[in-house]
């Protein structure tokens, strides 16, 4: 015993100076950098590799360098960004306490006004699907077509890894997206 705790501290002692934990790095962005607010609510990765960043003073692009952000001012419905998904052609579309907008070649452009959206996210094949006022929507030439899961209201939108769309309905259960038609996954115990 006395053998093996000497070469344990010997092993120490000599490699010891080699041994380190892992270091990161931090870089903090503020008001400062560019930031039009400093609650941030949203983050979405688009397919340039840019942040966008949805916050309570408008919608910020970040490219590793500067921000590039949008506000009332330059046509937002609200500055408090709720939720940020890329549509098919690259626009960001972006939901928020006042509706939808979309930024289409550097313009924002107002699709739906009047109702906080509090979800938004694509499917496989590309569908923007949303949440506002508890009800699910689908933007179809985008205008937001609802889609009533009986009468009890939709409270969250998500995807899995794969791509998969999944809802939860109050007082009903988890729903999936199969085939453009939401499917009961898994029930909510009473």
């Amino acid at each position: 015993l006395i053998l093996g705790i000497n070469i344990i501290i010997s092993f120490i002692s000599v490699y010891g100076f080699q041994l380190f934990a892992q270091s990161y790095n931090f870089t903090n962005y503020s008001l400062k950098e560019g930031l039009p607010q400093s609650q941030v609510r949203e983050i979405y990765q688009a397919k340039d590799r840019t942040l966008w960043l949805g916050t309570f003073g408008g919608l910020s692009n970040f490219d590793g360098k500067e921000f590039t952000s949008y506000s009332k001012a330059d046509g937002l419905v609200s500055n408090s960004v709720t939720s940020i998904v890329e549509d098919n052609k690259g626009q960001i579309v972006f939901g928020s306490e006042g509706g939808i907008n979309v930024l289409q070649a550097g313009k924002v452009k107002t699709l739906f006004k009047g109702h906080e959206v509090s979800y938004l996210n694509k499917d496989s094949q590309g569908n923007i699907w949303g949440i506002t006022e508890n009800k699910l929507f689908k933007l179809i030439n985008n205008r937001p077509v609802f889609y009533p899961i009986g009468k009890n209201a939709v409270t969250m939108l998500s995807a899995n890894q794969e791509g998969e769309l999944f809802i939860a309905v109050n007082g009903k259960g988890l729903y999936k997206l199969n085939k453009n038609t939401w499917v009961l996954f898994q029930a909510f115990q009473p």
